[in-house]
């Protein structure tokens, strides 16, 4: 899987299978793979963001602060949806890697939201 929210994706297709319950505890540990992928994705966003922050990428003919307000939120984009998905299972995010990865997921977020945004805006 390339991504975490293509691995959510094809577990969550198993989850009405029935099987033995070792095969479904196996299943289910899976979660904990993704979620551990999914914290890696979020530490490449915060490093995409570091790197671009003072001199975003931005389309052709875009104003400045448009497109690096444009560019925050397709990072945002990309951390939002898995975290959306992972809700839907919320005895994982209660997991310790579930709280971690939920932790640094909110930290992100208020940096490209709060921080970033609003002082560009």
């Amino acid at each position: 899987m390339n991504s975490s929210e293509g691995a959510f994706d094809l577990l969550s297709k198993f989850k009405d299978v029935k099987t033995r319950k070792s095969i479904e505890d196996k299943l289910h540990e899976k979660y904990e793979d993704v979620l551990i992928k999914y914290e890696k994705e979020l530490a490449e966003m915060h490093e995409l963001f570091e790197q671009g922050k003072k001199n975003p990428p931005i389309s052709k003919n875009m104003p400045p602060k448009a497109g690096a307000i444009a560019w925050s939120r397709s990072i945002m984009g990309r951390i939002k949806t898995p975290i959306y998905k992972f809700k839907t299972k919320p005895e994982q995010l209660m997991s310790e890697t579930g709280k971690v990865v939920a932790k640094k997921y909110v930290k992100l977020a208020k940096l490209l939201d709060e921080t970033y945004e609003t002082k560009i805006y």
